[in-house]
């Protein structure tokens, strides 16, 4: 059975993933006529269609993160044609329980982050970018990893995140993971009033049933360091 270590992989690849195992359900070869066949010579045979563009392809930083993730977590890096239902069948299940095998979500974000910092940095080191100003990430309607402030070096580091797509989808899996852990802490406080004085606690956490309050987890590179910070805002 695949282990609960699977948490960090498939949350941060699910949207990724589901298009592309999609593209290969859509596209199945259909069942040949032989008779049709027969009915035409070699000459009018109509030539293999090839894989579009669109589909994925792994760049050598993206497997470098697969196997950084699978040290880590013990992950098989998923490929074309295995089972996907059961890897996100297996991540949900760890979700909903709240703890993985190797830690807490936020633990594994933490180790998660790691990863991404250790190949970003190295980018960084070999393209000679300054953290002066800083470098702070945000991820855009549109899913794609982004710089929230002017940088001389944004168009650069934006195209290495997103066109690396396990990068990308390790950082958003990151920021997933931490506003999940935010939301879960301030649930548990309103439980704990709720406990001792319903009414006020609803009062006091009215916010929490708006609607429109949530969580942003964001990456800050500056001289000082590397810094996550989940930061709660209403939406408008």
């Amino acid at each position: 059975m695949t282990s609960g270590k699977n948490l960090m992989y498939a949350i941060g690849n699910i949207s990724d993933r589901a298009s592309l195992y999609g593209y290969q359900r859509a596209n199945k070869a259909p069942e040949i006529d032989f008779s049709a066949v027969l009915d035409k010579s070699t000459a009018q045979a109509e030539p293999e269609p090839s894989i579009p563009a669109s589909v994925r392809q792994l760049t050598a930083v993206d497997r470098a993160v697969q196997k950084d993730l699978e040290n880590e977590f013990g992950i098989k890096p998923w490929q074309p044609g295995d089972d996907l239902k059961d890897s996100l069948q297996t991540g949900l299940l760890a979700w909903g329980a709240g703890r993985t095998n190797s830690g807490s979500i936020d633990e594994n974000a933490d180790k998660a982050l790691a990863i991404f910092q250790k190949h970003l940095q190295r980018f960084m080191l070999s393209e000679n970018i300054k953290t002066d100003p800083a470098v702070e990430l945000d991820i855009g309607g549109d899913g794609k990893v982004g710089l929230r402030n002017d940088h001389p070096d944004r168009e650069k580091i934006e195209n290495f995140i997103n066109q690396n797509s396990e990068l990308r989808n390790l950082y958003v899996g990151v920021v997933n993971a931490k506003n999940l852990v935010a939301i879960g802490k301030e649930s548990a406080k309103f439980q704990q009033r709720y406990a001792v004085d319903p009414q006020a606690a609803v009062s006091e956490f009215a916010h929490l049933f708006s609607g429109r309050y949530q969580y942003n987890s964001s990456l800050k590179i500056s001289k000082d360091g590397w810094q996550m910070t989940t930061q709660s805002f209403f939406r408008f």
